[in-house]
This record gives C-alpha cells, sequence and structure tokens, in this order.
C-alpha cells in the first residue's frame, strides 16, 4: 500500500520535472532570435533525418501511399530530406513567434 503511494509521488515529481524542463527549453527558444531559430530546427531536422531511420522508411512508405505510380522512388527520397529539412525551422519558428 505505501509504495504504491511512493511511486506515485515519484511519477507525478518525474512529470513536474519533465514539464519544467519543456516549459525552460520553450523560454529559450522564445527569447532567441528568429534566424538563430531557424538555424537550430534545421541541424535538428537533419539530425533527425539521419539519425531515426525508422521514421525515414514510414514517411518514405507514406509518401509511396500518397504519390505511388505518379512519383519515382528518387523524387520522393529527395521531397523527404528537403521536408526533414525544412521542417525544422518551421517548427521552432512557430514556437518563438509568441
Amino acid at each position: 500500500m505505501a509504495r504504491d503511494g511512493a511511486s506515485s509521488f515519484i511519477k507525478t515529481i518525474g512529470n513536474w520535472l519533465v514539464y519544467v524542463l519543456f516549459r525552460t527549453v520553450e523560454l529559450f527558444i522564445a527569447l532567441t532570435p528568429l534566424t538563430l531559430c531557424a538555424l537550430i530546427g534545421k541541424a535538428t531536422g537533419f539530425t533527425c533525418f539521419y539519425l531515426f531511420p525508422s521514421y525515414r522508411k514510414l514517411a518514405l512508405h507514406n509518401l509511396s501511399i500518397a504519390f505511388g505510380r505518379e512519383r519515382d522512388l528518387a523524387w520522393r527520397k529527395q521531397k523527404l530530406e528537403s521536408i526533414s529539412f525544412h521542417l525544422g525551422p518551421i517548427s521552432s519558428a512557430g514556437s518563438s513567434s509568441r
């Protein structure tokens, strides 16, 4: 019985720490100049594109569903790379536009 209370307390503290970390990063992004946010976002998009091959594979699959016979594999790979590199700056700039 006491163990459940302790684990619940630890989980609550963990959730609170994640929330505070998220809000701190969000504040940092909001105070950062827009051009720097774009550079950080581009670097993040570039890094994520190469660090997470399973998501890249899933995105290629989704593009093949969307464009099927209309576009070849080389075009889909090029678009995926372009989208990945532009998604980072767009998402980080969106956080900064308060």
